[in-house]
């Protein structure tokens, strides 16, 4: 394409007029009527006035306004009239003054006849060698095309679709075409570097990047899918992975190109034209460092685009992959994952990389079959070398994931603390963050699992058969709690997701049994106050457990005091808040319980957020300078206190004194279950 895509049309129709016209012309557009007698109209005047009218009246759109008519008369006008300026002026032919006006109505935003997304892809497509009559012709036969097969959108072409043929049009009525200078200049580009020994790939890749670089999108992709047509093994030998993120590295590409390279050449990887083995090396892995490199090196080239093929690979790379070493015949168990854990920690990478698009990581994981899930899952939580932690890399998918499926999915994950915690000991930093973002994310779906009152057998405990699954339920949540909301460890602000999933479920179940009050057969009562009891249960253990942690670490003690308290907040319903705190007495709503009654005692201003019913940022400041000043308030805060808080939160809220005393009778008796739970 010669270096440089300046669309002469474009930038100034007048200095393409002598050029020659196209060897196939497309039949001509009825012009639109003009509207010379339409009031307010207000014709051009001066040179070459009445053809300025007429290209305007042949190209405007029918729907235009007459305000906006007589500024596409004025503006071409003055367009012709600086060229008549300019010294040896030549009469202006009537499809160069059509291109004049279309170019003034389109930097003044007047419609003109022609669909947007018509210019937008004649635009793109057309090439700047192309003269002014055959440009013209571009557009109204793409036009023509568009109204024929019924318009832009579902019933005709999709303006997604619609650049790609307009190429394959353009190219039939032989108007030259980016596509045709890209395929004309691949050549040249494989031509660099020959020679009889070994190839030069460096300087032919650097010949590349000067082609591409600077140009517009459409010739960057054409150029590199030619390129990888001609030359199906460029990605194994100079355009590889390494080869395009060292021109990125090197500022010989930026950005977008980057990202258009590695576009096509995914597409090239998905449609077949690439040799897969030559594009991932998996059928000549040695598990050495070399080969790690190079793993490496596929997940950071895969991260220059987010594009449609791009994502596609990865989730067809994830599958070769774990294919590959679900096949090998080194053994896949964790004892042996020295040889061989490498692909199955590439394949979670390469699915879980893009952060804008984690369903293919959770429809990678989701496609497997159980037995093999829960093997990826138990090697995953055991590679402390994996870099990043391949568990992490799971669970941040899923927290990102906002589709129903990535919901199921994380309800299955939030059990595996409870059931292996030693794969969540101190240290895992990361993981648990993502765990708590996950919590955060899927609240209902997780708390819908972990906080059922299931009393069936228990399931996954063995000869353990006197348990009822709601207790494990309950071991399973309070885990997860331990790790998440109650975990000094982590960022207060992956605590505070999870929090905040737990505090809008918990008002939830709340609600539900308050709105019974008074009514028979309540549909939901049984299953929402059977549901307080396990959540109730679990934040007590979870409390207990972490106690010590949370006692080291001023912020995460006064975040779980100010969680204490919202959750007594969240139970109670809106309308008692809201007049108890206007009476000034909001703390009489909590006699039983004396930590969150303490706590509210004296907190002026804004108290509580009208829209989430919880403590504001201002009170909750407030708080945190009580637990260090205020010498009643810092006494409550020990380890009974504090779970006895928890097992009193929300129950306080609960309307009817019968239905507060049947679920603490019943949390108080589960959480000294799950403790005995192995």
């Amino acid at each position: 394409m010669s270096g440089i895509f300046n669309n002469g049309y474009f930038q100034n129709p007048a200095l393409f007029l002598q050029r020659e016209p196209p060897a196939r012309p497309a039949p001509p557009v009825e012009p639109v009527k003009p509207q010379q007698q339409a009031e307010g109209v207000v014709p051009p005047t001066g040179t070459q006035h009445e053809d300025v009218q007429a290209a305007v009246d042949a190209t405007i759109s029918p729907d235009a306004t007459v305000d906006q008519r007589n500024t596409a008369y004025r503006e071409t006008q003055a367009y012709v009239e600086r060229c008549a300026s300019g010294g040896d002026f030549v009469q202006i032919d009537d499809t160069s003054m059509k291109s004049i006006a279309l170019y003034t109505m389109r930097n003044e935003n007047v419609p003109s006849k022609y669909r947007p997304e018509v210019l937008e892809a004649v635009d793109r497509e057309i090439s700047p060698q192309a003269n002014t009559e055959q440009t013209m012709q571009a557009y109204d036969q793409i036009q023509q095309y568009v109204d024929a097969v019924g318009g832009i959108g579902d019933a005709g072409i999709t303006a997604e679709a619609l650049p790609g043929r307009t190429a394959d049009l353009l190219g039939e009525a032989r108007i030259p075409t980016v596509k045709q200078d890209a395929q004309n200049d691949a050549q040249g580009i494989l031509d660099v570097g020959k020679r009889d020994g070994e190839d030069d790939y460096g300087a032919r890749r650097d010949a590349f990047a000067d082609a591409v670089r600077g140009e517009p999108e459409a010739y960057r992709e054409y150029l590199t899918a030619a390129v990888l047509e001609r030359d199906a093994g460029a990605v194994k030998s100079w355009l590889t992975p390494s080869g395009v993120l060292g021109l990125a590295n090197d500022g010989k590409i930026d950005a977008s190109t980057r990202a258009d390279i590695t576009e096509q050449i995914a597409q090239a990887y998905n449609d077949g034209k690439i040799d897969a083995d030559s594009f991932d090396g998996l059928a000549d892995i040695d598990y050495g460092p070399d080969q790690v490199r190079e793993y490496k090196e596929i997940t950071d080239f895969l991260g220059g685009s987010s594009g449609p093929e791009t994502l596609e690979l990865r989730g067809a790379l994830a599958d070769r992959i774990f294919k590959t070493w679900s096949e090998s015949p080194y053994p896949t168990d964790l004892g042996f994952h020295s040889y061989n854990y490498r692909q199955l920690e590439l394949a979670i990478n390469v699915a879980g990389g893009d952060a804008q698009h984690p369903e293919v990581l959770t429809d990678f994981l989701r496609g497997l079959p159980a037995d093999q899930l829960d093997k990826v899952i138990a090697i995953g939580s055991q590679l402390p070398q994996a870099e990043p932690d391949m568990m992490a890399t799971i669970f941040s998918a899923v927290a990102r994931d906002d589709r129903a499926q990535a919901g199921d999915l994380a309800a299955q994950l939030a059990r595996l603390p409870g059931e292996h915690s030693d794969w969540f000991e101190q240290g895992q930093v990361a993981r648990n963050e993502a765990l708590a973002d996950m919590l955060g994310a899927h609240s209902d779906k997780v708390l819908d699992e972990l906080s059922e009152y299931d009393d069936s057998g228990a399931r996954g405990l063995g000869d353990d058969t006197d348990r009822k699954q709601y207790e494990v339920n309950g071991r399973d949540l309070a885990a997860v709690l331990e790790l998440t909301t109650f975990n000094p460890e982590i960022a207060s602000s992956h605590r505070e997701t999870a929090r905040q999933g737990v505090l809008e479920y918990f008002g939830e179940q709340a609600k539900i049994v308050n709105d019974s009050l008074g009514q028979t057969n309540s549909p939901g009562y049984e299953e929402a106050s059977g549901r307080l009891v396990v959540i109730s249960a679990a934040s007590d253990v979870a409390v207990d457990r972490g106690f010590e942690k949370l006692q080291s670490d001023i912020e995460a003690k006064q975040e779980a005091i100010a969680f204490v308290v919202d959750m007594a907040l969240v139970a109670v319903p809106l309308p008692a808040r809201l007049e108890a705190r206007a009476t000034g007495k909001l703390e009489t709503l909590f006699a039983n319980n004396p930590l969150v009654q303490e706590a509210l005692t004296g907190l002026t201003g804004e108290v509580i957020d009208t829209a989430t019913g919880q403590l504001t940022d201002a009170a909750k400041q407030q708080l945190y300078g009580n637990l260090e000043s205020n010498p009643e308030l810092a006494a409550l805060v020990e380890r009974q206190t504090v779970a006895d808080a928890f097992r009193e939160s929300g129950l306080g809220g609960i309307a009817d004194e019968r239905d507060r005393a049947e679920i603490r009778r019943d949390a108080n008796g589960l959480s000294d279950d799950i403790s005995e739970i192995d």
